[in-house]
């Protein structure tokens, strides 16, 4: 259990510093984040060996310029993301914290819907290793769709559905990958506020 704690801990902190980039001196409250939380659902689809999991993800959604300082479209926004969860036969402990651009498709917003897509990278720790799989902890392409849905008066929902990939990136010679199609279903816990 040492290990698992010393992983989640070293998630933890990444989250911290990956926020710290050209923001500087500024505190978390000035950059005003969106924060949202939710369910997610996993299903792994290759390997055949690689295993289902759920769990639960945590994000902070910024607006990208004031995070990397320079100019950027005003529907383009950044986000970090931790994930904790468990595989669902086996319950081996998942781990992801990662970074993505979002953007917003403003051009097909609704009244009730605000679809977006995002794409990053992340590092990823599972529990368990599917055959031909070097390593625990993996590098965690991702890139989705998804959309928020509005409810007046209250903080947006969201649903999202994305692929993650692992793979360590030939840092071990075992370099089998897993893909998996992500589930995400939650909500914002603060208020619409435009960043």
């Amino acid at each position: 259990m040492g290990a698992r704690l010393l992983f989640l801990l070293i998630f933890l902190l990444g989250q911290v510093f990956l926020v710290g980039t050209d923001a500087g001196a500024q505190d978390l409250s000035s950059l005003k984040p969106r924060v949202g939380i939710g369910a997610m659902a996993g299903l792994a689809y290759d390997p055949g060996s690689a295993r289902d999991f759920v769990g639960v993800s945590a994000f902070l959604l910024f607006d990208y310029d004031r995070i990397w300082g320079h100019q950027a479209p005003e529907n383009l926004k950044f986000k970090t993301e931790l994930s904790i969860g468990s595989s669902l036969n086996t319950e081996d402990l998942i781990l992801s914290s990662g970074i993505e651009a979002l953007l917003y498709l403003d051009t097909l917003e609704t009244q009730r819907f605000r679809p977006y897509v995002e794409a990053g990278i992340g590092l990823a720790y599972t529990g368990y290793r599917v055959d031909g799989q070097g390593l625990n902890l993996n590098f965690n392409p991702r890139a989705g769709i998804g959309t928020e849905i509005k409810i007046k008066g209250h903080p947006p929902l969201f649903c999202s559905l994305g692929l993650w990939h692992l793979s360590n990136g030939n840092l071990h010679s075992d370099n089998r990958g897993s893909n998996a199609v992500v589930l995400l279903i939650g909500r914002y816990l603060n208020p619409w506020n435009p960043l």
